[in-house]
C-alpha cells in the first residue's frame, strides 16, 4: 500500500498547508531548499488553500439550495397535482391528451422515510458483492464492520446502481457485516436496511 503525507480530509489538509506556509522559511531553507524553490512551494500551498475555501463555499451553496428547492418543491408540486386533478376531471381531458403532456401516473409513490432497503450479499475469492434494491432512490450509501462491532462509521461507498463489488477487504478470513442507506439529492433518507452479514474466507 502506497503512503503520502499529505492529509486526504480537505480541513485537515488545509491546516497542513498553512503549517507548512508558516514554516517553510525557517525549515525548508536549512534542509537545502532555496529561497526561489521555497517561495514556490508556499505558492503551491496557498493555491490549494484558495481551492478548498472554494470548495467550502461552493458546498454551503449546495446545501442551501437542496433546502430550499425542498422547502418550495413541496409548496408547488401540491398546486401543480391540484391543477392536474382539475384539469383530469374536466370533460375535455382524455387519456391521450395526458399521455401527451406526461400526467399519467407512472410509479408508485414510496414513503421513503419510513422504507427499509432490501439487501443482499454474497463472498467471492477476493471480495463480497452486495445487492441493493434502489426502488427509485438516486444513490445507496453502504456501510460495512466486522461482526461484533458496535457502530458503523462512514460509508465505505456511494453507488448508484444495484451491485457493489467490495475489493478493500482485509487479508484473512472474517464474518462481515454491511447495511445500506438510501440517498437522494446527497442526503440518506431511508432508515437502515437490515444488516447483512457475510462469511468472507479472505
Amino acid at each position: 500500500m502506497n503512503r503520502d503525507f499529505i492529509p486526504r480530509p480537505l480541513g485537515k489538509r488545509k491546516t497542513w498547508y498553512q503549517l507548512e506556509i508558516s514554516t517553510a522559511d525557517s525549515v525548508y531553507l536549512s534542509m537545502g531548499m532555496d529561497a526561489a524553490a521555497t517561495a514556490a512551494y508556499k505558492a503551491h500551498c496557498l493555491n490549494q488553500i484558495g481551492k478548498i475555501d472554494a470548495v467550502a463555499l461552493a458546498k454551503a451553496a449546495l446545501k442551501s439550495a437542496v433546502a430550499d428547492q425542498r422547502t418550495t418543491g413541496k409548496v408547488d408540486d401540491a398546486a401543480i397535482r391540484t391543477q392536474v386533478r382539475s384539469m383530469k376531471a374536466d370533460p375535455g381531458y382524455t387519456p391521450a391528451k395526458g399521455e401527451a403532456v406526461q400526467v399519467i401516473d407512472t410509479h408508485e409513490i414510496v414513503d421513503y422515510p419510513h422504507y427499509v432497503p432490501e439487501i443482499g450479499g454474497e463472498a467471492f475469492p477476493g471480495y463480497i458483492r452486495i445487492i441493493g434494491l434502489m426502488n427509485g432512490l438516486e444513490m445507496l450509501n453502504i456501510y460495512r464492520r466486522l461482526k461484533g462491532a458496535v457502530t458503523w462509521g462512514t460509508p465505505i461507498a456511494t453507488i448508484s446502481h444495484p451491485k457493489f463489488d467490495d475489493h478493500s477487504l482485509p487479508a484473512g478470513a472474517a464474518v462481515y457485516e454491511y447495511m445500506i442507506i438510501g440517498v437522494m439529492d446527497d442526503h440518506e433518507i431511508t432508515k437502515e436496511s437490515l444488516v447483512q452479514p457475510v462469511t468472507y474466507g479472505g
